[in-house]
């Protein structure tokens, strides 16, 4: 089954679904119907939708709201745009989503509940904007504070990469190194030497590990290290890619202290960013921190929820920001500031700076931290594989001097 988009010959555009073997085939049959086919791509079962449940990245994303946000100024119909910008995405669930999704509009369903339909593509932050946006229409607003959104997150991650991966790579590769040095050694070169023993009498040299001069208890205590650091890589590795639980990582990596700090700071730093972008775009406050709350974890979403409720029975701005209990005495007067003066925007600005200069500190003492101590850890590995292998030769050349 293939889906298309195609122009009629009064120019008017349609979608439809062929059922055909190839693509070949398809061309032909929209072709026939007298239709002059834009886009053809195979159609996706549902169950390819749930099993890929990461099947948008943060790239894919800014680049779906900015287009949609350009196409809306430019006075297109929410569901032909949505069909244009489907035929120029590359991952194939992406592209199935928004077929669907323009579907349901032309049926009468609203933006945001069409979306909510595929929570593994578009996420609940993104979902939660559009809602909040139909309320007081301004989805062009919406869709530009999405992608800004999205656009600092990307920076913030690929930042956190680079200062992890360099030196993360180096001691995963120092680790694999190692242990193909040793298998090999264990496997080649003592076989060998027990052959020496069989054909040259007299030779002592060693046949194991534990015939030389390294201490065999620190080799065994550092193989079964690396044995386990390299096995949870592969299981982990192996439990993303079959089951995606992208989040079940995030929680285990959370509970080191400073990872768990960063994501935290980060957390709250995006809650404000949307907060800020969404009282600049004069969204109703509760609207604002209700889908603002779709990036903090379940703890926060609490907090958030409670804030609201202070503000429907009629508490003031501080009283519920107070109560979320994640800001400072300092950040809670900066509220109370700009509530007297009626500036809560200029309130939430300063937030975010202060939560912005305060992430950079604890990324930058993270990587001067994690990048010595990978480097320090790797060395070591370098040092014991010199040991292994040197010690060994020497110990050969030892024997052999002896012998003779």
């Amino acid at each position: 089954m293939y889906k298309y988009l195609g122009r009629q010959q009064n120019g008017h555009l349609v979608k439809g679904r062929v059922s055909s073997k190839s693509i070949f085939d398809a061309l032909e049959q929209i072709k026939s119907k007298g239709i002059s086919p834009i886009a053809v791509d195979r159609e996706l079962r549902f169950l390819d939708l749930t099993v890929r449940s990461r099947a948008t990245s943060s790239s894919d994303l800014i680049f779906f709201a900015r287009q949609l946000s350009s196409f809306l100024k430019k006075s297109f119909s929410l569901s032909e745009c949505l069909i244009l910008i489907s035929a120029d995405m590359e991952r194939a669930p992406l592209r199935e989503a928004l077929f669907n999704v323009a579907e349901d509009i032309e049926r009468g369903e609203s933006f945001s509940n069409a979306l909510s339909k595929y929570p593994l593509v578009f996420p609940q932050v993104f979902t939660g904007i559009i809602s909040a946006s139909e309320k007081i229409g301004s989805l062009s607003t919406a869709l530009d504070i999405s992608a800004e959104f999205f656009e600092i997150e990307e920076k913030l991650h690929n930042k956190l990469k680079a200062n992890i991966l360099y030196p993360g790579s180096f001691l995963f590769l120092t680790i694999v190194a190692f242990l193909c040095i040793v298998s090999f050694m264990k496997f080649k070169i003592f076989p060998f030497f027990t052959w020496l023993i069989n054909d040259i009498k007299g030779l002592n040299v060693p046949t194991s590990f534990n015939q030389t001069s390294f201490n065999p208890q620190i080799l065994q205590v550092t193989l079964w290290v690396s044995a386990f650091f390299i096995g949870s890589i592969f299981i982990c590795t192996i439990i993303h890619f079959l089951t995606r639980k992208k989040h079940l990582f995030q929680r285990i990596f959370s509970c080191l202290p400073p990872i768990g700090s960063i994501r935290n700071q980060a957390q709250i730093l995006s809650f404000l960013r949307i907060l800020g972008e969404m009282i600049k775009a004069n969204f109703p406050l509760d609207s604002a921190i209700e889908n603002s709350s779709a990036v903090l974890d379940n703890k926060g979403k609490a907090t958030a929820d409670r804030a609201i409720q202070i503000l429907k029975n009629g508490g003031t701005v501080s009283d519920a920001f107070e109560s979320m209990k994640i800001f400072s005495d300092s950040e809670l007067w900066f509220i109370k500031t700009g509530e007297k003066s009626g500036g809560i925007d200029w309130s939430i600005t300063n937030l975010i700076r202060f939560r912005e200069t305060d992430l950079e500190m604890r990324i930058g003492i993270f990587a001067s931290i994690i990048q010595p101590l990978f480097i320090f850890v790797g060395g070591l590995y370098v040092w014991i594989t010199c040991r292994v292998v040197f010690g060994s030769l020497i110990d050969v050349a030892n024997s052999i001097i002896e012998g003779m």
